[in-house]
């Protein structure tokens, strides 16, 4: 059995120090990088874009091990393609999670190879394409988080209603390099209600989620499971399938309530936090079920022989760890602020000398 004192620790949010810093330098890059190609193509307005924050870092589940900062830059139209146009009937949008290739001037994979070269030219070579849908960036002086960039297109899905009608879900629209197809996510919409189902549990379920990811990386670390059997973005969802009624009592209590309704529950019938899908599938975009099965088992597993896994000194050395380098980098943040501030400072000082000079008279 776990502890609740050792529940308490593993609750804790990792560090978001210069996370302000990343995002917001990296949204220059980005809206640089898009200025430059929108002049070199003409096919898009470098001002119909929206760029904002997905993952654990915006939902408060990420935990004492560094998580990647997840950015979407999304197109909310093309000279080509405009999402207002959509119908029902466009691209097979009902139900359909692979969209496959769409014959457009301008496509969600030509703006993914766009970004990539102007970013890896801006970041002096950081940038790779080694994930399946996002541009990752390695952390840099300017960039001290490192970056997973998902290019995106503004997209919507038409949900069949009883009277005939279509309910429109707004969504956007990305591509997946490995399976070669378009597919449609909804990140907005799995933050909100990701932000209804903690208020809901009065906090209760991003501390769950934390709990849950953690012991995941004990299990990773014992070989009882791989990272890749048990992304922390499944975990998030399946978490989000439990009762609300669960999220009651001490956290001993909420845990074994969890993972006993879990263990009982038919994984099939649980769906992404988004709504919108669901969380188990044979294709490669959804959780297998098998390894959603071995998460659980290890899960149940690290309950009854926490002792062999999770040590309190050593997860409080973790923790102590992770809170000094925050406040390593908050104190190295606060001496830049100030040397940049000497700096106007200074140079406005010259200024008003310069300008405070008498003129010669000829």
């Amino acid at each position: 059995m776990i502890k609740n004192e050792v529940l308490e620790k593993i609750t804790a949010q990792g560090t978001v120090a210069n996370l302000d810093v990343t995002f917001n330098n990296a949204k220059k890059l980005i809206e640089a990088a898009l200025v430059r190609i929108a002049k070199r193509n003409n096919m898009f307005n470098p001002t119909d874009v929206n760029i904002y924050m997905q993952g654990s870092y915006l939902n408060g589940t990420n935990v004492f091990t560094a998580s990647n900062v997840e950015i979407v830059v999304e197109l909310t139209k093309t000279a080509s393609f405009d999402p207002a146009t959509l119908t029902p009937a466009s691209y097979s949008l009902i139900n359909n999670y692979f969209l496959g290739k769409f014959n457009l001037d301008y496509t969600v994979e030509n703006l993914k190879h766009d970004l990539y070269l102007e970013l890896n030219a801006f970041t002096d070579n950081k940038a790779t394409l080694e994930e399946r849908k996002t541009i990752h960036i390695a952390a840099f002086k300017d960039l001290p988080r490192r970056v997973d960039i998902l290019p995106a297109f503004s997209f919507k899905k038409f949900v069949r209603k009883l009277d005939g009608g279509y309910k429109v879900v707004p969504g956007i629209l990305v591509w997946d390099d490995d399976a070669q197809t378009h597919i449609m996510s909804f990140p907005k919409i799995h933050a909100e209600n990701v932000s209804k189902k903690d208020k809901a549990t009065n906090g209760n379920f991003v501390k769950m989620v934390r709990i849950f990811k953690t012991l995941r990386i004990y299990c990773s670390r014992a070989e009882l499971i791989t990272k890749k059997q048990a992304p922390g973005y499944f975990v998030e969802c399946l978490i989000y399938n439990v009762p609300n009624s669960l999220f009651k009592g001490t956290l001993e209590e909420q845990f074994l309530k969890i993972i006993n309704w879990l263990v009982n529950d038919n994984l099939l019938d649980n769906n992404c936090a988004n709504e919108q899908w669901a969380l188990i599938g044979t294709a490669s975009e959804f959780w297998n079920i098998l390894d959603a099965n071995d998460f659980l088992l290890c899960m149940a597993y690290i309950w009854h022989n926490a002792n062999e896994f999770i040590e309190i000194n050593d997860l409080e050395a973790k923790l102590a760890m992770e809170a000094g380098k925050n406040k390593k980098q908050e104190k190295q943040e606060k001496t830049e602020n100030v040397e940049k501030q000497n700096s106007t400072a200074q140079v406005k000082q010259e200024t008003k000398k310069e300008t405070a000079k008498p003129k010669k008279t000829k």
